[in-house]
This record gives C-alpha cells, sequence and structure tokens, in this order.
C-alpha cells in the first residue's frame, strides 16, 4: 500500500475520534445545562407530589380498611349466632319477606309458635312490636332465653315454655303446645313449631290463637313445601270457610300465608277434618310409643 494512503487513513482515524469525543462532550454540556436550568425546587416539589400522593393512599386505603372492620364487627355476630339460613331454620329469604309484610300492615303484636332464632331477629327487626314466643323443648327455650339476654331484646319478647299435651279441636286430637294465657290482640301468628313428629301438632297452634288474632290478621306456616303443612292448610280452610285469603312466599321451605278477612272464632266441625285427624293419631302412636 502507498504510504500516502496509509497516511491519510490514520489521519482520517484520529479526525474521526477527536470528532466523536467532542461530539459526546457537547452533548453532555448541554445536557449539563438544561439540568441546570430547571427551576431549583422542581425536584422538591415533585418529591412533594408523589409522597401526597401516597399519603392520599395510605389514608383511604385505612379509611376502607376501618370502615370494613366496622362492618365486618356488626354483621359477624347476626351471621354467626342468628343466622336463619342454617339448620331447620325459616331462611333468611324467607324471614326477609315475612317481616316486609308484618311491617306493611303495622303489627304490633306477634304469636310465635316453636321460639328460636328467628324470635330474635324478629325482635331486632320489629322493636316496636311485642313478641310472645312458646317452645316445649326445655333445653332449647334455656339457649333461647341466654340469647335473649345476650341480645338484649328481653323488653319486647317473652318467652313460653309449655309441653306438648293432647287436646281437641273441630273434633280432632292433636298433640301441641298445652294451651295458656295469650296476648288479647293478637296481630300476625308465625307457626314453626312444634315438631313435624306431632302430625298434625301445628294444626292446633291456630285454633289456640284464632278467638284473639284480628280481622286483617296474618298467619304464616313454614314448611309450607311439604305434604303435611298443606294439608294442615285445607283443614284450616274447612274448619274456618271463607274466614282466609290465601298468598304463598316461594323462598326457603315456602311459607304459607293466610290473612284473615272474616270474623270466626270457633272452628267447624267437618267429617273429612275428623278422618284426617283420626287417621294422624293412630299413626303418631304407632310411630311414638313413648308418646301414648
Amino acid at each position: 500500500m502507498p504510504a500516502s494512503i496509509a497516511q491519510g487513513r490514520n489521519h482520517l482515524h484520529r479526525t474521526s475520534r477527536r470528532f466523536n469525543g467532542k461530539t459526546r462532550r457537547f452533548f453532555l454540556s448541554r445536557f449539563a445545562r438544561n439540568s441546570s436550568s430547571k427551576p431549583a425546587g422542581h425536584a422538591a416539589l415533585r418529591a412533594k407530589i408523589e409522597a401526597g400522593r401516597l399519603t392520599a393512599k395510605r389514608e383511604a386505603a385505612t379509611v376502607r380498611f376501618d370502615l370494613h372492620s366496622q362492618r365486618k364487627m356488626e354483621i359477624e355476630p347476626i351471621r354467626q349466632d342468628l343466622d336463619l339460613d342454617q339448620g331447620w331454620a325459616i331462611g333468611e329469604d324467607s324471614f326477609r319477606a315475612i317481616v316486609e309484610r308484618m311491617r306493611a300492615a303495622g303489627v304490633q303484636s306477634i304469636v310465635e309458635f316453636g321460639s328460636g332464632l328467628s324470635s330474635i331477629r324478629l325482635a331486632l327487626e320489629l322493636p316496636s312490636a311485642r313478641i310472645f314466643s312458646i317452645e316445649s323443648n326445655r333445653e332449647w327455650y334455656d339457649r333461647v332465653s341466654v340469647m335473649r339476654e345476650k341480645h338484649q331484646v328481653d323488653k319486647n319478647l317473652t318467652l313460653s315454655h309449655r309441653a306438648l299435651r293432647w287436646q281437641t279441636y273441630a273434633g280432632g286430637a292433636h298433640l301441641s303446645y298445652e294451651p295458656g294465657a295469650l296476648p288479647e290482640r293478637v296481630d300476625a301468628v308465625l307457626i314453626d313449631g312444634p315438631p313435624t313428629w306431632t302430625r298434625r301438632g301445628r294444626e292446633a297452634c291456630l285454633y289456640q290463637v284464632m278467638p284473639f288474632l284480628v280481622n286483617g290478621g296474618l298467619i304464616f306456616l313454614d314448611d309450607y313445601q311439604r305434604k303435611r303443612e298443606q294439608i294442615m292448610v285445607r283443614n284450616w280452610q274447612r274448619s274456618y270457610p271463607g274466614a282466609f285469603a290465601i298468598s304463598t312466599i316461594e323462598t326457603g321451605h315456602r311459607v304459607c300465608v293466610l290473612q284473615k278477612i272474616l270474623d270466626v272464632k270457633r272452628p267447624r266441625f267437618s267429617a273429612r277434618t275428623f278422618r284426617d285427624h283420626a287417621v294422624q293419631v293412630m299413626a303418631l302412636m304407632l310411630t311414638h310409643p313413648l308418646r301414648r
């Protein structure tokens, strides 16, 4: 290679290196000038804004946590102690529908056959109403009594322990709660006892309370999906012809709602009801010999 060409290449290489170095220094100096030309408090202001955002987020999260904790504390006791979706309880959906009907009717006096979680919930939901609840099981009666004190509803909830006894209405025999004193005026009745093994035990509840139930009064019969309860309603219709307007609550175990529209006190004898009662008494005596 000629010496002149080699010298030219070396010169070009040195020039390029110098140019690249100058260019790099030029842009670095421009960047430094631009950075130093920004307002002195810009970085501090940005830092304050970011800190403010973080603080606001933390405070909002704290508020949400506090509200969640408070709501949880308010709801959890009801869920744990008074949840109506457990066991043989009436069910939350059915209970809400019943309470709505009672509120719409302006109910002030309620008789409940079969004490339980619903007794406490009724007293909490309807604090201005007087609730008279009847229970036959001594152990369960004691448990509900403790819950009444715990939830401080003893002022508007009265509990009555009444053993199961044989009694006759409309020519038929029933094993149900022992008859006793009831409120002089009754606006609504909730029938969720005695136990189903008593066959027509729940049917007797209406016969007991009917003389005290006002015109327009409501009767709620739980477990209406069962054939036994459906037969009870037909027996009531035969015993008190034309006395009820009937509808149903189609949730949970189903609830039959009867509204008293005719002022009748005593049930009428019916041969069909009498035959049904005779069959049920025999079945009860055979299936529960200890109850003879």
